[in-house]
């Protein structure tokens, strides 16, 4: 999927309407994680400027690198795209052409779809040329080329169309959380897929369930209290009767001896 690399997986061409984002993954071989990864530009490699770096060294204004070693992905964003051109990724040196156009080749309705598990998530990829040729790829794994297919378990249902195929995954687990990438023959568009646990509707969540021990603690605490007061009451009125009787004799004693 790239010139020149054989442990790396990403877009070999992207198209971009003018003024638009996008976002570029790079899924990297595990020996490539401390290596030092860079976006340059340039028709040819060693004639090629630095763009930018991780660590925004550049401090360029619309290009944005980010590389989570532990996942071994490389990320680049390109927002305000304005020409097309040649890039190149770091010490891997994958080449990438991002072609723009007011009327790009292939989009996709969003780079970020987000889904529940057991749910499932759509996904629009507009496109040129007709509908032969469509398909969906996950990252370093496998491609449908039908209606119909499973990528990691999860239901895969592309419904073609002349310039908008529709690709629907169901049946999904947080497993399935990646890139995929919608693809014409000669154009690649990456969308990130993000599942969620889904949440019981039947358990509360946490907070809930600490709300509730909450007011069952505040309506013991009040039964017991309740208890308590109805258990020493007798008691109470019991010494009250006792002092009332003293202080009666007390004033009767009183009366008697101003007598």
């Amino acid at each position: 999927f790239c010139e020149g690399a054989q442990d790396i997986t990403t877009v070999r061409q992207i198209s971009v309407r003018r003024g638009q984002s996008v976002i570029i993954p790079c899924l990297y071989d595990q020996k490539y994680a401390f290596s030092c990864k860079y976006l340059s530009a340039g028709y040819y490699w060693l004639l090629s400027d630095y763009v930018e770096f991780p660590d925004q060294r550049f401090h360029h204004k619309t290009v944005f690198i980010s590389d989570e070693a532990s996942r071994h992905s490389f990320t680049v964003r390109m927002d305000n795209v304005q020409e097309s051109g040649y890039y190149w990724s770091g010490e891997i040196l994958t080449e990438i052409y991002l072609n723009l156009s007011d009327s790009p080749g292939l989009l996709v309705n969003s780079q970020n779809v987000t889904g529940s598990e057991n749910g499932s998530v759509t996904i629009s990829c507009y496109h040129q040329g007709g509908q032969y040729g469509v398909k969906w790829c996950k990252f370093g794994g496998q491609c449908i080329t039908g209606a119909s297919g499973r990528l990691d378990g999860a239901s895969v249902e592309i419904r073609y169309g002349l310039r908008n195929t529709t690709v629907s995954m169901s049946r999904l687990k947080k497993e399935h959380t990646g890139w995929y990438w919608c693809s014409t023959e000669e154009l690649q568009m990456p969308v990130h897929i993000t599942v969620h646990q889904k949440k019981s509707r039947e358990s509360p969540d946490t907070a809930d369930i600490y709300t509730i021990i909450q007011k069952l603690n505040s309506f013991d605490i009040l039964l017991h209290f309740r208890t308590a007061i109805l258990f020493l009451l007798p008691v109470i009125l019991e010494i009250l009767l006792m002092i009332i009787i003293y202080l009666a004799l007390k004033l009767l004693k009183f009366c008697k001896k101003s007598k």
